[in-house]
């Protein structure tokens, strides 16, 4: 009895074992096959490595992964030569002074433009003399008026009105002749005097009372602009200074 019980024992025992050991293999087998192929890919990387002249190897249990090699000198690229100075574009020349234009002002030299660089003065900015404005005058329209004296005798005056249309004070001197029926001077009856016009002024000149007769007498008179001046003494130019004026019609 007790022996059946022991063979039993030891019978189980077994099957024990037995499946412990499939199990065991059924564990170790894809084990073993999976550390074949990763150390089969180790292998290769090594191989192919050390074929391309060594190099890091990934994997290796080793702490240095070796000397990747010195990749050589990539070359001296040669000289790029000298592009040269570019030549020398020359002097372009001088454009000179600019000219004094009516002494208005020196534009200028321009500069020199080899340099690059002086624009020169700009010119002195004078304007230059403006000249001083013209002194102006004119006559204006005679007029007569006639009277009468006594029986076939009439008196008769004319005036000449005498404008200053500039800008400054003019001094005029005038000389008034009485003419007679026959074309001659009455000499002793000739009027000389200066007289001043102030700038935009006037002045009637007036002739003294005239005899006239029917077939005698004065018949003419006329006014004479001798000389003009400034009243600094400056000469005026004088033209059409002349006015020759008729007697009126006998009533």
């Amino acid at each position: 009895m007790m022996t059946s019980n022991i063979a039993r024992e030891r019978g189980a025992s077994m099957v024990e074992y037995a499946l412990l050991i499939v199990f065991v293999a059924a564990i170790s087998v894809p084990a073993v096959g999976m550390v074949g192929r990763n150390t089969e890919k180790t292998v290769t990387t090594v191989a192919e490595a050390l074929e391309d002249g060594g190099g890091s190897v990934s994997g290796l249990p080793s702490d240095e992964q070796g000397d990747p090699g010195d990749p050589g000198d990539p070359g001296d690229p040669g000289d790029t030569g000298n592009p040269g100075n570019g030549g020398d574009p020359g002097n372009g020349g001088n454009p000179g002074n600019g000219g004094d234009p009516g002494n208005g002002g020196d534009p200028g030299n321009g500069g020199d433009p080899d340099n690059g660089g002086d624009p020169g003065n700009g010119g002195s900015g004078d304007p230059g003399d403006t000249p001083a404005a013209e002194p102006e005058w004119e006559l204006g329209e005679p007029t007569t008026e006639i009277w009468q004296e006594k029986k076939n005798q009439y008196m008769w005056t004319a005036t000449l009105p005498l404008v200053n249309t500039g800008s400054e004070d003019l001094v005029f001197e005038i000389e008034i002749v009485p003419v007679k029926h026959n074309g001659k001077d009455e000499k002793n009856e000739v009027e000389t005097f200066t007289v001043v016009v102030p700038a935009g002024g006037r002045f009637d000149l007036e002739s003294m009372e005239l005899d006239l007769k029917k077939n005698s007498g004065t018949f003419w008179v006329r006014f004479e602009i001798v000389s003009v001046t400034t009243a600094e003494g400056e000469p005026v130019p004088v033209a059409a200074g002349e006015v020759t004026v008729e007697h009126p019609a006998l009533p």
